[in-house]
């Protein structure tokens, strides 16, 4: 017995059955469709290594559990949120400048916030509060750049 033989009998082995709807297909299509949108710019590296998985889950069903297990992997990284919203610089300032407590943040820094607990502001610059903590007294401006402003209370001591 041969290598042919063993391999048109082993259901594993066997190449994925299109004549019936699977999740496969539905998945595969999805990919497609998404890739080909042009949504989703991915590294020569991660779009080798999903082809690659792909061509394995196509020619033996077996694979088909390494490509659903890894390929999210792939494709999640490229389609992570912009560094925009993760303004880094502007709480490591924060941090500096002595914040601490509650934040007063623009929403849509509001995951990358919800770990820290801060006593300070966080907001886009653009945001009309940032006038008003700039006039009120108690707050200082200890930071700004094109992602974000941030403001500290006069009373808190820097960091040492």
């Amino acid at each position: 017995m041969g290598m042919k033989f063993s391999l048109a009998r082993i259901g594993e082995w066997l190449s994925p059955d299109f004549q019936q709807p699977s999740a496969t297909e539905l998945w595969l299509l999805l990919v497609l469709a998404l890739g080909l949108s042009g949504r989703v710019r991915s590294p020569l590296l991660r779009l080798v290594l999903l082809l690659s998985l792909v061509h394995l889950a196509l020619k033996h069903q077996r694979n088909i559990a390494v490509l659903g297990r890894v390929a999210p992997f792939l494709i999640a990284a490229p389609s992570a949120p912009a560094p925009m919203i993760t303004p880094r610089a502007a709480v490591e300032a924060a941090m500096a400048a002595g914040g601490k407590g509650k934040v007063l943040n623009e929403y849509a820094f509001g995951g990358f916030l919800g770990e820290h607990g801060f006593g300070w502001s966080l907001l886009a610059p653009g945001t009309s509060a940032i006038a008003v903590l700039d006039e009120l007294p108690g707050w200082r401006r200890v930071y700004a750049d094109d992602t974000a402003v941030v403001h500290v209370r006069a009373d808190t001591a820097p960091a040492r």
